[in-house]
């Protein structure tokens, strides 16, 4: 009889040590996607394999769009490369990383591409036809079409560090060759330039919203720590610490290292777009014009072929006005004939006042120095005069589209965007009253 309640006890033991474990699994999947208190995080890039962060819902759904549909197909980089990295960062320098106007190192363009490991399944599975370079015709459908097949790992044949210059482009960005043939710009917060990214895509989305349609499709993507890491490998000793010290160092940008779909690793967020073929300097296009000559309707070209280059760089001018677009100088101005194309947004957005320098300032002191407007593009922002009309519409697309947008971005600045509107309006009817105006 000993021998039996024996065994009954050890047989109710077992169930209950099993309900126990049951109970525990239910209350750790409480809240699917959320980080237990108690488990521990992976150090910075290694790859581990902890849970997905909050926002991993949200890049399911970004995912849906690539048709990447689970985060069970990913691959670590290479020991070796992240080894070379490391490497890298522990040799000392005689420079100092100060990367200033008054002190600046400059690299060229990396010599030796590094290859992604590869995504499974391999295939293709977007139209590379539709983010054609040499294509300048934006639509909503070449859009979609080209950003989905962006933002699709998959189709990144490479990446390799750009040219840092002080003369001409001084912040940290990498070139993705797609699979295609095509090639993009990869964009990264960093110290000094935390909006660079975001600025590229909100410059995007407000040029997109008014149907200016010049600014290249922009993607907005996850890349994992490991694989900037294995980038900045390739370059040397200074360029590899520079990239720690002012992306990963930096304590804004490493609340955004999060571990996102399809990777399972930790990533950050970047701008992605696609690199326009045959663009060249506005100065040195066939339609370039003076900004003197949008004076007034008294300054316009006498010659009617020359209209459509006046409504060109007046479409520029607003444009950069309402983004606060402060670095549009010659070095960042640029055509591809017969239109204007708008590269380089990232140093936009940083203000709630116009760019410095802009000719459509009306204060007590100061009067705008432009009155000849696109007729289209006024009858398109008259319709978001008000009533916060714009700002609204700007948020509705970022909330809908991007994951964990506002991490970054504030909504101050999509208000900036909407005084800026409310503010244009009354240097159109300034130019009225004094007679200047000229819409073509």
């Amino acid at each position: 009889m000993r021998t039996v309640q024996l065994m009954k006890m050890l047989v109710a033991a077992a169930a209950l040590a099993v309900i126990g474990s049951n109970v525990s699994m239910s209350v750790a999947t409480v809240g699917k996607g959320r980080r237990r208190k108690n488990s521990v995080r992976q150090p910075l890039g290694t790859g581990g394999r902890e849970e997905l962060d909050d926002d991993a819902e949200g890049d399911m759904k970004v995912m849906e769009n690539t048709r990447v549909k689970s985060c069970s197909h990913y691959v670590h980089v290479g020991e070796a490369d992240l080894t070379a990295y490391h490497d890298k960062l522990s040799e000392k320098i005689d420079e100092v990383i100060e990367q200033s106007s008054a002190k600046f190192t400059d690299f060229h363009s990396g010599t030796t591409p590094w290859k992604p490991p590869k995504i499974h399944p391999e295939q293709l599975e977007t139209n590379p036809g539709q983010c054609d370079p040499k294509n300048t015709n934006f639509t909503d459908s070449t859009d979609f079409e080209c950003v989905r097949y962006m933002a699709d790992h998959r189709n990144w044949e490479s990446i390799m560090p750009m040219a840092s210059v002080l003369s001409i482009a001084r912040t940290i960005k990498f070139k993705v060759r797609f699979k295609s043939g095509a090639e993009g710009v990869l964009k990264l917060s960093q110290f000094k330039f935390l909006n660079e990214p975001y600025a590229e895509l909100m410059g995007y989305e407000v040029d997109r919203a008014l149907g200016i349609n010049r600014v290249p499709p922009v993607a907005w993507v996850a890349i994992p720590v490991s694989w900037v890491r294995a980038v900045a490998g390739t370059m040397p000793p200074m360029y590899t610490q520079w990239v720690e010290k002012f992306v990963f160092g930096n304590k804004v940008v490493a609340k955004g290292v999060k571990t996102r779909c399809p990777f399972r690793e930790e990533s950050i967020r970047a701008s992605l777009q696609i690199w326009v073929e045959g663009v060249v300097r506005y100065r040195k296009s066939s339609i370039y014009l003076n900004r003197n000559q949008l004076k007034s309707k008294h300054t316009l070209p006498e010659d009617p072929s020359l209209t459509p280059h006046a409504r060109e760089l007046s479409d520029s001018i607003v444009f950069d006005y309402l983004i606060c677009n402060n670095d549009r100088t010659d070095k960042n101005t640029f055509a591809v004939p017969p239109r204007m194309i708008y590269l380089d947004q990232g140093s936009s957005f940083y203000g709630r006042d116009p760019p410095k320098g802009t000719p459509l300032r009306l204060t007590l002191k100061k009067r705008p120095t432009m009155c000849v407007f696109s007729a289209r593009l006024k009858t398109t922002l008259e319709k978001y005069l008000g009533k916060k009309r714009l700002k609204t519409k700007l948020n509705a697309e970022l909330t809908n589209k991007y994951t964990d947008i506002w991490s970054m971005v504030h909504k101050w600045q999509t208000g900036a965007v909407q005084s800026r509107l409310d503010d244009l309006a009354k240097v159109w009817a300034y130019c009225d009253a004094e007679g200047y105006s000229a819409y073509i």
